[in-house]
């Protein structure tokens, strides 16, 4: 059906193009030569200081051309080309208004075609460019007929960015084997780009069709949107490769590549083909990504019960771009995001290839407890966090819209080539709850926006505290905005109260799904009776599964009654329910809500949990306690003791191996294991690093016996380990087995070896690191961040910068830290591990030794300070407590 449709609006075009064409004498309008402006004598159109177009012409069809001409010797490089913009007059007006930016309109190419023999097309009588709005302004001789069609002309030529900018379009390079240098041609349109390439309607509202060409020299090969539909050979060895008119669309999800690639090809059972276009070298590192997009590319076909409207879809990947791009038909990515190989990469890089390419098809994420609804827990305490729906008034704040709160609370849209907004999507799912008989629990009509519209509109979350009355069994269910720092948050309407859906399962429930019993519609507190099980040593949750957007405290008696659950059989709560609960507590330790002790007391059962998740979230939180336990050390070697506890039975079952058709959040907690397992001192694993150690010494970069995601745990085993000789060994390997086919797998691998020289227990080893450091030949600029990052975050290391900073932060003949680092990022590592009295009043000399010179550095002190007050804090609230409770879990 949809290619039928394709077909008519070709057939349509033609038509509309021909009838043009065969009239060109008597209907053309010519250009003024006059290059001075003329904005309708002097005054420009409307109130034009917000930026957006007038709405009196829209846009229905684009003919571009467009030719990168990257095939001279170096850059800058330029792009040149046509378009035809086939538009209707919605009003009665003498001016055509178009996006316009860094380009040049060649003199004399604009003209304006009429399509009707009595009523030819203005003249043009005058043009010019208001460069602060972005804005091309075109005058004509006497008004536009409103519902009359008309083609505006023009060639152009402007700089391509480089892939440094990468907006509009840009060009990149990557070195082939050979030490060959290349240039590839990409673009990033989004959010308000399309105007650098061509005059455009470039706001979403105003969709069309386009017909692209794109000029190309050989070997190269363009890519558009559409299908490839034929190619022109033309003069100076250029090649005009034109593609099928894409669907509908606005012109930000245009894309343009040019490159020197082969693909790898997918076709799902519907006939949709996808292709992965990649460099040659890293063509098996492709592989996995070329599974997962025909993978995810049927699954989505099959769920949706929409085939794919463009037959082919392209997916490219660019050595520089950074994330990835969801352009109809021709989807860009950055190398580095989508590469995975067994031999180099680990499970995260697995993970992040499989997350991207659904997410680009989709904007659907399978894997959204740990990365999307646990991410944003964390980040909307913030009040500078924006809510999910802001406020957006200027084009040039379009990319305010792209908040971390908008993409992980994203629904799918259901309207097809057309503008939605959020009150679309609250009508549709009414009438859905309507049609499937869905009320609220006590009966009413379900009403989408009335309840959502709390949750869009303003930024942060609740926090909901449950506490049962043991004697009448009732709940009570409360509500207050959940704002761990006690931050000034802008105002808003709602007063930072929600409509909060509440769920509750309880141990004596035969359904193990939740029930959702209650709103409360943006009011303090609710009180739910006859809700909770007689027993009182019977345990309930709110919000199971974690379906809904908030974090739950309980009353302490159901915490112990959860807690006691988890020992006993914890696969009675789903894993999703055991993260949250992980989290939450953890959370609300930090938050001196709950204590240190509160949050462990719910991890205790991990020793047999067996999933990725909770440990992962775990791991998350007690990375801090860790730091901070190095400050007093009969604590720590407690400490040590009983994470080595925890993790051992994990360690035991997955050991060295790693199967990667396993999930990948199992080979996750694999690498994790591992990682803890040594970092504590598990005895095999430290017998294992060892024998694995004389195999890698003995063995190239490609015959690493090392799997990939167990390498950094291994390295850094080797170093803390090892004597001088064998940091010495691991750094030439460093410097000479890795960067030799110019591939993103060599940064991995080159990071890995660079971060565990820090991980040495010799201090007079790493005072020479750091020496070594102010050498521009020890290690490239671009790692001198990373080095001293790591080091700075180490456990002997970050001594070894501290005593640095001590004598050297004024020193003007010795930089304090190696060029292109900022002092203030290591000062504020090396502090995140500050806890003792001792360290604090250290703190305070250093200030009074070196007083800030400006108010940057000022500032510098001042979060300095804060984290060293934090960390004492903690220590005060915490440290005690956690000593005795790890005495009882360990030597009891």
């Amino acid at each position: 059906m949809h290619r039928e449709v394709m077909m008519v609006r070709q057939l349509f075009l033609l038509f509309f193009c021909l009838l043009g064409e065969a009239h060109a004498d008597e209907v053309v309008a010519e250009t003024s030569t006059d290059p001075n402006p003329l904005f309708n004598f002097g005054v420009a159109p409307k109130d034009l200081e917000d930026g957006r177009l007038p709405s009196a012409i829209e846009p229905m069809h684009y003919d571009i051309e467009i030719r990168p001409d990257i095939y001279t010797s170096q850059p800058p490089f330029y792009h040149s080309g046509h378009v035809n913009i086939y538009m209707r007059a919605v009003e009665a007006t003498n001016q055509i208004v178009l996006n316009y930016k860094s380009l040049t309109i060649v003199e004399g190419s604009m003209r304006l075609i009429g399509f009707n023999l009595t009523d030819p097309a203005p003249s043009i009588v005058g043009w010019g460019v208001l460069p602060d709005l972005d804005f091309v302004v075109v005058t004509l001789s006497s008004d536009l007929v409103p519902g009359r069609a008309y083609i505006f002309r023009a060639s152009f030529f402007g700089e391509m960015n480089s892939a440094a900018g990468r907006y509009g379009l840009y060009w990149d390079t990557y070195v082939k084997n050979n030490g060959e240098m290349r240039y590839v041609v990409g673009s990033q349109l989004q959010t308000i780009d399309a105007r650098r390439v061509f005059p455009a309607f470039d706001e979403p509202s105003f969709k069309a069709t386009f017909n692209v060409t794109i000029g190309r020299k050989s070997p190269y090969t363009a890519i558009g949107n559409g299908a490839p539909l034929d190619s022109v050979e033309v003069e100076d060895d250029w090649v005009l490769d034109s593609f099928d008119v894409t669907p509908r669309m606005s012109c930000y999800l245009l894309a343009f590549v040019v490159v020197d690639y082969g693909y790898l090809e997918t076709e799902t059972s519907t006939g949709t083909i996808s292709r992965l276009w990649v460099r040659t070298a890293a063509t098996e590192g492709a592989h996995f990504a070329n599974d997962i997009i025909g993978t995810i590319t049927e699954w989505l076909e099959t769920y949706t019960n929409y085939n794919n409207i463009m037959p082919i879809v392209n997916h490219v990947l660019l050595p520089s771009h950074g994330g990835a791009m969801e352009n109809w038909g021709l989807i860009i990515y950055g190398e580095s995001t989508v590469l995975w190989d067994e031999n180099w990469y680990d499970a995260t890089y697995r993970r992040g290839t499989a997350s991207i390419i659904g997410h680009e098809l989709a904007h659907f994420d399978e894997m959204i407890y740990q990365r999307r609804v646990r991410g944003m827990l964390s980040a909307d305490v913030n009040s500078l966090s924006q809510p999910v729906r802001p406020e957006i008034i200027t084009p040039w704040e379009a990319m305010n819209a792209f908040t971390t709160s908008s993409y992980s609370k994203r629904y799918l849209q259901t309207f097809e080539f057309s503008n939605v907004e959020t009150d679309n999507l609250w009508t549709a799912l009414t009438a859905q709850a309507t049609q499937e008989g869905i009320t609220n629990p006590d009966g009413s009509p379900f009403d989408a926006k009335d309840k959502f519209d709390p949750w869009v509109l303003q930024s942060g979350f609740p926090l909901i505290q449950a506490i049962r009355n043991y004697e009448s069994n009732a709940l009570t269910v409360t509500q207050s905005h959940f704002n761990p720092n006690n931050e000034d948050w802008p105002p808003s309407d709602f007063g930072y109260s929600w409509n909060v859906p509440v769920s509750v399962l309880t141990e004596n429930d035969n359904d193990p799904d939740a029930k959702l019993v209650a709103w409360m519609d943006r009011v303090p507190a609710i009180v739910l009776d006859d809700m909770m099980p007689n027993n009182i040593s019977m345990w309930y949750l709110v919000n199971p599964g974690t379906r809904f957007f908030y974090r739950v405290q309980y009353d302490a008696q159901n915490m112990a009654n959860i807690n006691r659950q988890l020992m006993d059989d914890h696969e009675a709560f789903d894993v999703e329910t055991r993260a949250a609960l992980i989290e939450d507590t953890f959370a609300f330790a930090r938050a001196e809500i709950l204590t240190e002790v509160d949050a462990f007391e719910t991890s205790l059962y991990l020793d047999a949990e067996t999933e990725g998740i909770p440990w992962l979230i775990f791991d998350s939180y007690t990375q801090y306690v860790e730091r901070l336990l190095r400050r007093f050390p009969e604590t720590d070697e407690l400490y040590k003791s009983f994470i080595e506890y925890l993790i051992s039975p994990v360690y035991e079952w997955k050991g060295w191996e790693i199967d990667w058709d396993e999930p990948i959040y199992q080979t996750k907690l694999q690498q994790l294991a591992v990682d803890l397992a040594c970092t504590n001192d598990h005895a095999d694993c430290l017998d294992t690093a060892e024998s694995l150690y004389d195999l890698w010494e003995q063995s190239t970069a490609e015959e690493n016996p090392v799997v990939v995601g167990l390498r950094p745990a291994f390295y850094c085993t080797s170093v803390r380990t090892g004597n001088r000789n064998r940091w010495s060994t691991i750094y030439d390997r460093y410097v000479e087995d890795v960067g030799t086919s110019n591939l993103p797998f060599d940064s991995v691998e080159k990071r890995n070896l660079l971060e565990s020289l820090a991980c040495s227990s010799n201090v007079g080893v790493l005072e020479g690191y750091l020496e070594d450091l102010f050498d521009d030949d020890f290690v490239g600029l671009a790692d001198k961040s990373a080095a001293m990052l790591s080091l700075a975050d180490s456990i002997e290391g970050r001594w070894v910068v501290w005593d640095h900073f001590v004598e050297n932060w004024r020193n003007e003949t010795v930089p304090a830290v190696p060029l292109g680092v900022s002092r203030a990022a290591i000062l504020h590592t090396v502090v995140e591990g500050f806890a003792s009295e001792a360290d604090q009043l250290a703190f305070i000399e250093f200030v009074a030794r070196y007083p800030p010179e400006n108010a940057a550095e000022e500032a510098v002190y001042e979060r300095a300070f804060e984290i060293v007050s934090e960390n004492r804090r903690w220590a005060d609230n915490n440290l005690l407590s956690l000593h005795e409770w790890l005495e009882s879990n360990v030597l009891g």
